[in-house]
């Protein structure tokens, strides 16, 4: 297997040529032998490694949004799970095209692995850039009828804590306890 590094690049050379085919049959040809006997997944650090390899090459691209949504909407777990870390390394630099990335899959995350690692990697940092803004957002995902909108915002909380520990009371508020 090619390292972390040269995968990432194949797929970026395949997304910056628009052809979101050839970056899917990248992903499936490179990550193959990595898959575990008995799931036949591909590890998840793996994954986010490469998709943060893929985010770095992607930060400076004005495309970039535009060929993760297809490739988020195209893919699969695998896909999704590099998405994600992309969208971990682009988000600390670009808060407004994130959030609406945010915004055009949120009705496609159906899983809790996804959610958690969307939480962990993008929302917290989202949050963390905007608290006002991704809390009031946060808030209506909670009262949402969707499980996953529900579990997104709860998931986002600790990571949240970790990266501004003094601010633990707006988290208190947020779950309706009134004292810290």
């Amino acid at each position: 297997m090619k390292d972390k590094k040269e995968i990432a690049k194949l797929i970026y050379d395949g997304l910056k040529k628009g052809d979101i085919e050839l970056a899917l049959s990248l992903i499936s040809k490179e990550l193959e032998e990595e898959k575990t006997d008995k799931l036949k997944f591909t590890k998840t650090p793996l994954l986010n490694s490469i998709g943060q390899e893929l985010g770095k090459l992607l930060l400076e691209e004005d495309w970039k949004f535009e060929r993760l949504l297809k490739l988020w909407e195209k893919g699969k777990r695998d896909e999704r799970l590099i998405v994600v870390s992309a969208l971990e390394k682009i988000s600390k630099k670009d808060y407004e095209n994130s959030k609406q990335f945010v915004f055009k899959i949120l009705d496609d995350i159906s899983d809790w692995e996804i959610c958690d690692q969307f939480a962990l990697r993008v929302i917290v940092n989202l949050a963390v850039q905007n608290q006002k803004e991704m809390f009031s957002l946060m808030e209506r995902w909670i009262n949402s009828g969707n499980k996953w909108l529900r579990r997104l915002a709860v998931a986002t909380i600790p990571p949240y804590l970790r990266a501004r520990k003094t601010e633990s009371k707006i988290c208190l508020e947020f779950f309706g306890q009134d004292n810290a």
